[in-house]
């Protein structure tokens, strides 16, 4: 601790005491002083005192479980109680007298360091008020860490005659910060917390920082911390609780006896109650009210709880209710909230808090009223807000097991599943749909069945389940319902299994029976076979689709016309039309919050704003947030990937990509040409051809055609570059009867571009940016001239443009590879050192992603020998010296970029 060091170094005054709650960090600052001391060459003497009297070496963690000794000098005395010294200041003065010749060094400086001081005996005492006295003029300090509030008044009299003889410097440790809270999670996680994290965290442990660290751990525990590219989110617990074994900040209960962590336990979850809090403690303890009121002064005396002038008492640090709340067992758990309900119910206390309730009754289960209970669970829920549906799934689920009767039960449950669907719960919604489709099948309408058939088949392909969508796909299974419900199920089954051919066909071949069935499945079919005739490549059938909106079954209902603009916004972005998407948007009039994160991630991808369209995927993963089909998942990975790499976040897009993956995504094509990108900007051509001839290979297989031009433009591209002429004349005939048949103006784009770079057509070239320049979307322009020029069919000063685009929206390693080009080719690069400062956040960016020298070499296009004197002189200018330091200075804003190192 670097202001106790300071403190410690500056006072003249003997005797330094530092004070703060249990688990402020008072036995770190101490270890950590000792370190220092000895560093500096002075001698320290260190002990800890513990409430049975005991006096023992100093331990301090250093990190999750470790625990080392400050190192003594052997022949120093140790400071402990001698026998008569409280009661005669003779012999408390000769043992001062021989510890401080004990610590004395010759120009040198000794440090006595006495950790929980609070516990120091009155012998022991009466030693440390003299040897303070006769170390007022020397180099010999004490420094003594005291747990406040202070509980004994002979030790407080003690100190405060020492502070008016001018011999005390008093030291507070602070509870830390939001911001300190913030980079104490990036210190030991690497990660950076987001705001919603950090507040959490400080109301929790009240900046005390055992409970901070003791917060977060068990938010971990809970799954509650998750974290996408190197950010840490605060999302709700994945189920309702994680074991939490006693210790950390909870242990000065424990140090307090049995009786008072009973109380203590009793007081976590009864507190809300106010005033009755104590004699509901005592009734559901089953002992005298007495006994927990005198508990209850003893936590209130070491600062555990504080009482109100209501007479309500509450846990000075939350953190540490909810440590003994989560540490209970959970039987007593249940018969503290049934004591809980029980006493609201029938007016013995007061609870304005619905919410605090409603958990109680959930944890209380059986030992209360079940039809009182229920009642009140779905009232509750009924009343959450949007944002709080995540407490209304909990009540919900345990409104399921108390319903009455069947119809009741499947109305609740019915209600259960749809929330978890729409908040991409797809484990639940699955269990729920399919519990509801084979046991309720008789209370289930028609378009009700539908609605479940399909959120089933989302939730499989979501869950990657392969075989089930494959046995619903083939018609080896269907569940209960209409003929017409049964055939759009296999046709969803189908298109969640990238079989969007199979999908078409089996819908315009049933098309006579799901037009004249129920209106829900003939909404399913219409919007469905419309994306499945986009991905085979009928745009005219697509686009009537949109025309033809106002004829869209259902639209009137919110939840549907939200789900046939996503879909068709989704089909019009994936395809590369951000004009008409927006067009689409601003007429059907659909709140943002209502458009699929992918969605919403695609159009700031396309407008060229990389850091909202990373922001936006990042929350959208953390939080998992997009329920129902996600059309434009891959479309929107294979944006976010392209960017991050060109940006030279490697780790990250590979960490995006990754998750991707286990969800199984529909257009997974879009996935293997993102890898081929990320392989390509790591400077790898032959991988990356290898994996666009997989994406189209695996489109072709499927009869897919939505998004073959960026698969053959990028493959012309490649194999120009390796010298496979013959492929690069197949793909343009290929992508020039797609932009034949299928005129979308990135298909008719592509197709120019492809032209000119295989036939050196420069009309082709200046064609296909005048297009381009059309369509608002930057980084695709840029991307694509930056190729024209390579391939020498556009003009080569138009670098300077390219560099300028992308100097604007962060692409740090193509920039850096433009910067290369233009000077080979003798164009000006303007700002020599910014240049310099660029390239250096680049090289540390990289080094922070982690990649090894070899692989900088290759993504920089330099040598490895090159690499090692960069990085050195990196380490030696910004003294980060290894990949998790740049990690976490680049996290927390601390990099400094310079022009020392070029």
């Amino acid at each position: 601790m670097e202001d106790l060091f300071d403190t410690v170094n500056e006072s003249d005054e003997p005797l330094v005491l530092v004070t703060g709650r249990a688990g402020a960090g008072r036995t770190t600052a101490l270890a950590e002083l000792g370190t220092r001391v000895r560093e500096d060459g002075g001698r320290v003497s260190a002990v800890r005192f513990t409430a049975r009297g005991d006096v023992l070496p100093l331990l301090f963690r250093t990190g999750a479980t470790d625990s080392v000794s400050v190192p003594r000098e052997p022949t120093l005395a140790s400071f402990g109680p001698v026998t008569g010294a409280r009661s005669d200041q003779a012999v408390a003065e000769r043992a001062a007298a021989a510890l401080l010749a004990s610590l004395q060094q010759p120009g040198g400086r000794s440090f006595l360091l006495i950790d929980d001081a609070h516990w120091v005996d009155p012998d022991s005492l009466a030693i440390l008020s003299a040897l303070t006295r006769r170390a007022a003029s020397g180099t010999i300090r004490c420094v003594c860490a005291v747990r406040t509030p202070v509980l004994e008044p002979v030790a407080s009299e003690a100190v405060d005659e020492l502070r008016k003889s001018g011999l005390v410097r008093h030291f507070r440790m602070r509870p830390m910060s939001r911001t300190e809270i913030g980079r104490e999670v990036t210190s030991t996680a690497s990660v950076l917390p987001e705001p919603e994290l950090v507040d959490f965290l400080h109301a929790q442990s009240r900046g005390v920082r055992a409970a901070f660290r003791e917060a977060y751990e068990h938010l971990e525990r809970l799954g509650q911390v998750r974290v996408v590219d190197k950010r840490a989110y605060l999302v709700p617990a994945p189920r309702a609780g994680a074991p939490m074994s006693r210790g950390g900040i909870t242990e000065m209960c424990a140090e307090l006896g049995p009786s008072v962590l009973g109380t203590a336990e009793a007081a976590a979850v009864l507190a809300p109650l106010g005033p009755a809090m104590p004699t509901l403690a005592a009734e559901a303890l089953e002992v005298a009210e007495e006994e927990v009121i005198r508990d209850l002064q003893v936590l209130r005396r070491h600062g555990v709880l504080h009482k109100g002038a209501d007479g309500g008492w509450r846990f000075v640090i939350p953190q540490i209710a909810s440590s003994l709340i989560a540490g209970m067992g959970p039987c007593t758990k249940q018969q503290f909230a049934a004591k809980a309900v029980t006493a609201v119910w029938t007016g013995a206390a007061a609870c304005p808090d619905a919410d605090y309730l409603s958990d109680r009754v959930v944890d209380a289960g059986k030992l209360v009223d079940s039809r009182r209970a229920l009642g009140h669970l779905l009232r509750q829920s009924t009343a959450a807000s949007e944002d709080r549906m995540e407490v209304a799934l909990r009540w919900l689920g345990a409104a399921v097991e108390l319903a009455e009767n069947r119809s009741q039960r499947m109305m609740i449950l019915l209600t259960h599943t749809a929330i978890c669907h729409s908040r991409g719960k797809y484990a639940e919604s699955l269990h729920g749909a399919r519990r509801l489709l084979e046991n309720f099948a008789d209370h289930l309408s028609a378009g009700t069945a539908q609605e479940l058939q399909a959120a089933a088949v989302v939730a499989l392909g979501r869950l990657a389940r392969t075989e089930p969508l494959s046995t619903l796909a083939e018609g080896h299974h269907h569940w209960p319902g209409t003929p017409e419900a049964t055939l759009v199920t296999r046709a969803l089954a189908c298109g969640m299994l990238d079989r969007w051919a199979e999908t078409d066909r089996l819908l315009a071949e049933g098309a006579e029976e799901w037009t004249a069935g129920n209106t829900t499945s003939a909404m399913f079919a219409s919007l469905h076979r419309s994306f499945a005739r986009l991905c085979v490549g009928d745009l005219r059938y697509f686009e009537t689709s949109i025309e033809d909106r106002a004829g869209w079954p259902l639209r009137t209902v919110r939840r549907y016309h939200a789900e046939q603009v996503n879909l068709h916004v989704a089909g019009l972005l994936t395809s590369g039309e951000l004009g008409p998407a927006e067009r689409l948007l601003a007429e059907e009039e659909l709140p943002e919050e209502e458009l699929q994160p992918s969605s919403r991630v695609m159009i700031s991808a396309l407008k060229g704003d990389i850091d909202s369209a990373t922001d936006i995927a990042r929350r959208a993963l953390a939080y998992r947030s997009s329920g129902g089909f996600d059309a434009g998942y891959s479309g929107m990975h294979h944006l976010i990937v392209s960017m991050l790499a060109s940006c030279g976040k490697f780790a990250t897009a590979r960490q995006l990509l990754a998750n991707a993956r286990t969800t199984n995504p529909v257009l997974a094509h879009l996935l293997d040409l993102a890898d081929a990108e990320y392989d390509l900007l790591l400077g790898d051509p032959v991988s990356a051809a290898a994996k666009v001839r997989s994406a189209l290979a695996y489109a072709e297989a499927r009869g897919i055609v939505i998004g073959l031009d960026l698969v053959w433009a990028l493959l012309a591209d490649l194999t120009i570059d390796l010298g496979d002429r013959a492929t690069a004349e197949r793909c343009l005939a290929d992508i020039e009867r797609l932009a034949e048949t299928t005129p979308t103006v990135r298909n008719v784009v592509h197709a120019l571009f492809v032209r000119a770079i295989v036939t050196g057509d420069r009309a082709a070239a200046a064609e296909c940016l005048r297009r381009c320049g059309e369509r608002g979307q930057p980084l695709e322009q840029t991307k694509i001239q930056a190729k024209l020029i390579k391939h020498g069919v556009a003009d080569p000063d138009g670098l300077s443009e390219v560099y300028e685009t992308l100097g604007a929206h962060g692409c740090l390693l193509v920039r850096a590879r433009t910067r290369s080009i233009m000077r080979e080719r003798g164009i000006p690069v303007p700002g020599r050192q910014e240049a310099v400062a660029e390239n250096e956040h680049l090289l540390a960016v990289l080094m922070s992603e982690g990649l090894s020298n070899k692989q900088l070499a290759s993504a920089l296009r330099t040598s490895e020998k090159s690499v090692e004197g960069r990085l050195s002189r990196l380490a030696s200018r910004t003294g980060h010296r290894s990949r998790i330091e740049l990690s976490k200075a680049l996290l927390n804003g601390e990099f400094e970029t310079g022009a020392s190192s070029a």
